[in-house]
């Protein structure tokens, strides 16, 4: 099997399965623009400072193809109609986007 193969084949997959609303995908708004994601949505995460506010944490895989404008680090995106900021967010097929926020 050639490399262009494998990745045509990873490519439907992605769409197909992984992302697919029906099986483990959710549709999301993402910068206006409505996709096929997979969420999780760890629990907060508690700054060691008292004085500061838990963080509100969700991490999207996303299809690079669907979705593939650099995201740079503090960077403030709109997520399902809410403000988010990117904590990080890597360049791969299958991507990962990991958004955050100071809870309300």
């Amino acid at each position: 099997m050639n490399q262009s193969f494998f990745k045509e084949i990873l490519e439907q997959e992605i769409h197909s399965v992984f992302l697919n609303p029906a099986e483990f995908g959710e549709s999301v708004t993402l910068e206006g623009r409505t996709l096929d994601a997979g969420v999780d949505r760890p629990e907060m995460a508690w700054p060691e400072a008292d004085d500061r506010p838990c963080v509100s944490l969700v991490v999207l895989s996303v299809a690079l193809s669907d979705f593939p404008d650099e995201l740079y680090p503090g960077t403030s995106v709109t997520f399902n109609g809410e403000r988010w900021f990117v904590a990080t967010a890597d360049r791969e097929a299958l991507r990962t986007i990991r958004l955050y926020r100071e809870a309300a």
